[in-house]
């Protein structure tokens, strides 16, 4: 499996912001499945069991269909088609080290822009999820999927995993059910632990408010972490390095090291 990383400024894109906290979850897991060249065959049937190998059961062919839908009214994805088949170009992508991509190419109007320094003049996204959607409609989605019955098409995590989870109690959220929440918004188990116990070192209190809304205040502090570690590297204080892998050829469904580039 290739590895992959996030940018910093990916917890204060404007366009990752706009997307449900379930499309954003597809979105990072996208990151981990693309080749080298940002891409992969874009069939939910194909999707689902890569995307999501052990939660089969809480997620469905229609939700993939909605979430993708999202991503690509972001601009953060990009779907076309070669024959029958469907594809998905990730944006503002940063090659890896493969020569050639077994997925075919996109659209120029798509692989002019969709790499980081393009400057290609790049058609403009869907105006709404619902004309995302068309593009699937003669997909055959499987029987499980037909029928969805979750208003926001949320992943089915548990009772309280929603886009905002909030709790007037003190805590309103246990250490292990924030790491696991985390871990679904992209956060990493360290800056979990570090918000949770500095909230409650303050007796879950904030400006002088009770934190009610966990899981925004949650996302404020990694975003604020995030700037502070960029101001670390910045001062000389903090080093960080990445070893890209080694690999001679990319397919489609397997990537190689690659970095993630940057979002806007």
């Amino acid at each position: 499996m290739p590895n992959r990383y996030l940018r910093q400024d990916y917890l204060e894109s404007e366009a990752v912001s706009s997307l449900s906290m379930s499309a954003e979850v597809l979105w990072t897991r996208l990151i981990v499945i693309v080749d080298d060249f940002g891409r992969h065959e874009a069939s939910p049937a194909l999707l689902r069991p890569k995307l999501f190998p052990l939660r089969l059961n809480d997620v469905r062919e229609a939700n993939l269909v909605r979430w993708i839908a999202e991503c690509e009214k972001a601009n953060l994805i990009r779907l076309y088609s070669v024959g029958q088949k469907r594809f998905v170009q990730m944006m503002k992508w940063e090659k890896g080290r493969a020569k050639k991509s077994k997925c075919p190419d996109p659209p120029k109007e798509i692989l002019e822009c969709c790499y980081l320094g393009s400057d290609g003049d790049c058609m403009p996204p869907p105006t709404s999820v619902d004309a995302c959607e068309q593009m699937f409609a003669d997909e055959n989605i499987s029987p499980d999927s037909d029928t969805d019955t979750d208003s926001d098409n949320s992943l089915s995590l548990s009772a309280g995993a929603r886009d905002d989870e909030s709790s007037s109690e003190i805590p309103p959220v246990t250490l292990e059910r924030a790491i696991s929440r985390g871990g679904e918004m992209a956060i990493s188990e360290e800056i979990v632990t570090s918000w949770w116990h500095d909230r409650d070192a303050l007796g879950w209190r904030r400006k002088q408010q009770p934190i009610t809304r966990w899981t925004s205040d949650l996302r404020k502090f990694a975003a604020s972490w995030g700037r502070n570690e960029q101001k670390s590297k910045s001062n000389g204080t903090h080093q960080h390095s990445t070893t890209r892998g080694s690999g001679t050829h990319g397919t489609c469904n397997e990537g190689k090291t690659s970095q993630y580039g940057g979002i806007k």
